[in-house]
């Protein structure tokens, strides 16, 4: 069989559409690989560190473990090849479980990633040392256990820490462009401002919306218009970011665009982020179900009762109780503190709102002279609260010690008796008083359909330094999305809120 040279170049022809379609399918050079290994270098540092960390530690535990069940004396035999064996698998357990993935930089669940891959490196040492009659120390093992997924949590919060200090001073910061309409891009810059944490950095913006060149004013920093929709693959290239967040679907975003904006970033080492029409939502309310390749994302509905607010009661008031016992030495000087610098009682019984709108009395440590109450329409034109709520940095009717016990919030100590009554939780939304409550819009009183509490995201992020507009956000955050995880972590955050005495005045 012959073929002619125009036969060659129109089968050359074929073959080279088949392997790069590139008018049908325009792509983009990646950047170069000193590019791309610039973008995430700090993220290989960090992970390596944290590896590092993470051996270090379970050596320790292994050193430490050996040294209460051996006193002292050198391991031998089996003893020896586990305590060599474990830091590896340890270290394996947690690369499988993906700890050191730097998507997983800052995640919630980081914690529980490495909780999970602890107890399965405690569930294969069992299971293997049962199975081939080992005959190692199971006090030696299960000390190993405890003392390691506890150092390795512990690490995992330094480090946590750590980064974060870096992120609010600037540094291993993720530079994103942003795809969408303006007040979308608006809406995200706002929001990574909230959470410095995350370190998002808005270096550049990509829509439709508006002309090439033009600069979109923010409340922190304004963001460069530096293409439409279609240039968003080569804007991040231009401008060495690592990640390209779509905010919004419409305006040339449609869902061809997001599709050739996913094929484009193959072989480079861009991230692709995109927004969810609903915003508020924490992760563990929001599963994946694929639909004929459709991705649909199932939204569970808010855990307002049932079994877990149930529990979440119980636990609370139980804890209430305890407090209340040790704490009772602390009441009893502050009580005396109290009537010492002034006149008046102890104790401070104020109306405040609860659940579905019921009334309650919420006691705290006076704080102010006695008939304060009388004196505030005289303050209102010094409010420096945040909306409905008055607030005074000098407030005059506070007392010597009324302003060490705000400081610290142990003014709200006695709180705990309406937990254990069940007018509060321990954690919730703020307790609002009667006359802002008459004030509230529909949305804002979903704040009622759960407990006030003594602490919560409003608390912990700011207090009266907080918009009123964003004290309710949180607040309603809380009420969307409640989870013992949530709890705990706002009852860590507030130890160092109460610290620092944030937004405490």
């Amino acid at each position: 069989m012959t073929i002619d040279r125009g036969g060659v170049r129109d089968l050359s022809a074929v073959i080279d559409d088949l392997l790069v379609p590139a008018q049908r399918y325009p792509l983009v050079d990646p950047p170069l690989p000193a590019e791309r290994s610039a973008v995430s270098r700090w993220e290989r540092r960090y992970l390596g560190a944290l590896a590092a960390l993470d051996a270090v530690l379970i050596l320790v535990a292994v050193l430490v473990s050996s040294q209460l069940r051996f006193s002292g004396a050198p391991l031998q035999g089996v003893n020896l090849a586990a305590a060599l064996a474990i830091p590896l698998l340890w270290l394996g357990a947690l690369a499988v479980q993906g700890v050191y993935e730097p998507r997983r930089l800052g995640a919630t669940h980081e914690f529980r990633q490495v909780f999970d891959a602890c107890l399965r490196v405690g569930a294969a040492t069992a299971t293997v040392a049962f199975l081939v009659h080992a005959p190692v120390s199971r006090s030696f093992l299960l000390g190993v256990l405890v003392i390691a997924t506890l150092l390795l949590l512990a690490g995992r919060a330094g480090a946590r820490a750590a980064l974060h200090r870096m992120r609010r001073n600037g540094r291993c910061l993720h530079h994103v462009v942003a795809v969408g309409r303006p007040e979308d891009i608006h809406h995200l810059a706002e929001q990574a401002r909230r959470a410095g944490n995350a370190g998002f950095a808005i270096t550049a913006a990509c829509t439709d919306g508006a002309p090439r060149g033009t600069v979109l004013v923010g409340d922190d920093a304004d963001i460069p218009v530096q293409g439409t929709v279609a240039d968003a693959v080569a804007v991040a290239v231009a401008t060495k970011a690592d990640t390209i967040a779509v905010v919004s679907t419409g305006g040339g975003c449609d869902r061809e665009t997001l599709r050739q904006i996913a094929w484009e970033i193959e072989g480079t080492e861009l991230r692709l982020l995109i927004a969810p029409a609903f915003t508020d939502v924490a992760g563990p309310r929001i599963t994946v179900k694929p639909l004929a390749g459709l991705p649909l994302l199932h939204l569970e509905q808010p855990s307002l009762r049932g079994i877990r607010a149930f529990g979440k009661s119980v636990f609370e008031r139980g804890v209430a109780a305890v407090a209340l016992l040790l704490l009772s030495p602390l009441f009893l000087v502050v009580a005396l503190a109290v009537r010492i610098d002034s006149r008046g009682p102890a104790l401070y019984g104020q109306t405040r709102i609860g659940k579905g709108g019921a009334p309650f009395t919420c006691w705290k440590f006076r704080s102010m002279r006695a008939g304060a109450d009388a004196e505030l329409a005289a303050l209102l034109a010094f409010s420096q609260g945040n909306g409905l709520l008055f607030k005074m940095r000098e407030d005059p009717r506070v007392t010597r010690v009324g302003r060490l016990l705000r400081r610290f919030s142990i003014d709200e100590l006695p709180q705990l008796c309406n937990v254990l009554l069940g007018s509060m939780s321990l954690v919730g939304p703020r307790p609002p008083l009667p006359t802002e409550v008459d004030r509230y819009e529909t949305d804002v009183r979903r704040r009622l359909l759960v407990k006030p509490g003594m602490t919560g995201l409003w608390q912990v992020s700011g207090r009266s330094d907080l918009s009123w507009e964003e004290s309710v956000r949180l607040d309603l955050y809380y009420v969307e999305n409640w989870s013992p995880q949530l709890d705990m972590a706002i009852i860590a955050r507030t130890i160092g809120a109460v610290v620092r005495s944030c937004g405490a005045y």
